[in-house]
């Protein structure tokens, strides 16, 4: 699918993430994003899925709309440093809230 990414973090136009899952119980455990979505348009998101449908997920939870309103700067090089510096990665990942869990489970549940 496509999501519209956050325009400080764009660097390689790729956003992943997925469900965590507990290795002993095989159960849901959080989630893990990398690259942060937008939070324009009245705090959402544009999101289109392979099965051809779109939405517009408006977030509910602090932590997307704390990271844009941080990360949203008119020009991203004053806030990147270089354009191989990416503020957004390697940061030991992002916060497991309501937003990030949809957005895990909006994903397909591959081996």
């Amino acid at each position: 699918g496509f999501i519209e990414e956050n325009q400080v973090s764009i660097d390689n136009g790729a956003i992943g993430y997925h469900i965590l899952l507990d290795e002993a119980t095989k159960t849901y455990s959080g989630a893990s994003v990398w690259n942060l979505p937008t939070a324009r348009h009245s705090e959402a998101c544009s999101f289109a899925f392979m099965d051809g449908h779109a939405e517009i997920h408006r977030w509910k939870q602090p932590a997307i709309k704390k990271l844009n309103a941080t990360f949203g700067a008119d020009d991203t090089l004053s806030q990147r440093g270089s354009p191989t510096a990416n503020p957004l990665n390697g940061n030991g990942g992002w916060p497991n809230d309501a937003d990030f869990d949809w957005m895990a489970r909006t994903g397909p549940n591959l081996p």
